[in-house]
């Protein structure tokens, strides 16, 4: 099972620097007793190959990365892998104190209710009499309720403000000097996948979350580049940047922006005028690179349908825990466990979300209050009692409720 929670799977191997993005190298930081604070100093010696990292399923995010660049550029993506610094939480794939992106919706049942009094409007309806009310009494009651509203805004800040300082963080003392590699993809004028990137995007090879260059979080996650290539050539950023990345520009053949390490570039990357075509020709052949040692990276449809290891993956965020399992591997057609706790250490369970596919029932998502002890379950078409869900109450007592909703098309 692969778990995700604050494991070392950001970084491995030595040599750290500043943040200013220029490999200068900078200080080593160590930990209090001597020893190598862990996502530190940690850029690799060498890295296996991405066949290697497909077949054992495992590595450090510099050869995750390659690995996420190689499939993107033979998909025809302009895609980098980058060399910079990023946050504590970011280089050891810690989610605890991120919220969960796959929490359903509230119960759907209740958005299907109808509301009160709807269904009692009647052709002949008795009119009310006029109730007479002193304006003034009116006027009362109105600042009383805007009193009232203003009181509970205050305390849900309170309370938000409260809850915020009790989920900080503690300050990291090594905070731009966490090494750490992810992928980007930039825009390619005449490429083509250029009309569906239209601007600079990061994705992060250890979870697979893409993120605008742009973002508040992007700004948070990731604090430096030093240095991007892929299998044209080597790139070294000559911009100072001030510990994020928002204000890095991305336009690789202005060299004053970005130095490059082996002569000559694409074709592709200069401007138009800049060479002529049939003098450069000979240009062209100045350097020979070395054929790839690496074979062709083949995924199987077995292995993409498997898609993790052993084919389960367990996330946790902050008080949620995600497992996900491929898809015929449960007996019961489960393909996704989403459980929501009432603390932050994942200990006390108050809601389940489950979903299912291929079963024979058709049933596609089941979900428990363990609170109250009731279990909502949703049905896809094709059933022949016509059921699309129900509701029923699983504790073992006289009033036991069950609510069953029939498809009416």
């Amino acid at each position: 099972m692969m778990v995700t929670r604050g494991g070392k799977r950001g970084t491995d191997g030595e040599g750290a620097g500043n943040a200013n993005g220029r490999g200068s190298g900078g200080p080593r930081a160590r930990s209090r007793d001597g020893g190598r604070e862990a996502g530190v100093d940690c850029r690799p010696k060498q890295l296996r190959s991405p066949t290697w990292i497909q077949k054992f399923r495992k590595g450090n995010c510099f050869e995750c990365a390659t690995f996420l660049a190689s499939l993107l550029l033979g998909q025809g993506y302009n895609a980098f892998v980058i060399s910079g610094y990023a946050s504590r939480e970011q280089t050891l794939c810690d989610l605890t104190r991120r919220s969960c992106p796959s929490v359903p919706r509230p119960d759907k049942q209740a958005e299907r209710e109808p509301k009160a009094g709807q269904l009692e409007i009647t052709k002949y309806k008795l009119r009310l009499p006029i109730e007479y009310k002193s304006e003034f009494l009116l006027k009362l009651e109105e600042e009383e309720a805007k009193k009232l509203e203003e009181k509970l805004l205050s305390d849900e800040k309170k309370q938000q403000k409260l809850i915020n300082e009790l989920e900080q963080l503690p300050p990291d003392e090594y905070r731009g000097h966490r090494i750490h590699s992810w992928v980007a993809i930039l825009p390619e004028l005449g490429g083509p996948r250029d009309q569906e990137i239209p601007c600079p995007l990061f994705i992060e090879p250890t979870t697979g979350v893409s993120y605008g260059t742009a973002d508040d979080d992007t700004a948070q996650l990731y604090l430096g580049v030093e240095s991007i290539w892929n299998d044209k050539n080597y790139w070294v950023n000559m911009q100072p940047s001030a510990g994020s990345c928002a204000n890095v520009a991305w336009d690789l053949t202005k060299a004053e922006l970005w130095e490059h390490l082996l002569s000559g570039e694409p074709w592709t990357m200069r401007e138009t005028g800049e060479v002529d075509e049939e003098s450069g020709v000979e240009q062209e052949k100045h350097l020979d690179m070395p054929a790839s040692y690496v074979d062709q990276i083949n995924i199987s449809e077995a292995e993409f349908e498997k898609r993790f290891p052993n084919g389960t993956k367990t996330t946790f965020y902050k008080k949620t825990k995600v497992e996900r399992y491929a898809p015929y591997l449960q007996p019961n057609g489960l393909m996704q466990r989403i459980t929501m706790y009432d603390d932050y250490n994942c200990t006390s369970p108050t809601e389940t979300y489950e979903n299912y596919a291929n079963r024979s029932d058709n049933l596609v998502e089941s979900r428990k209050n363990l609170n109250n002890d009731t279990v909502v379950d949703y049905y896809a078409r094709g059933r022949a009692d016509q059921c699309k869900g129900g509701s029923l109450l699983t504790s073992l007592c006289f009033d036991r409720h069950r609510l069953i909703l029939l498809d009416e098309k």
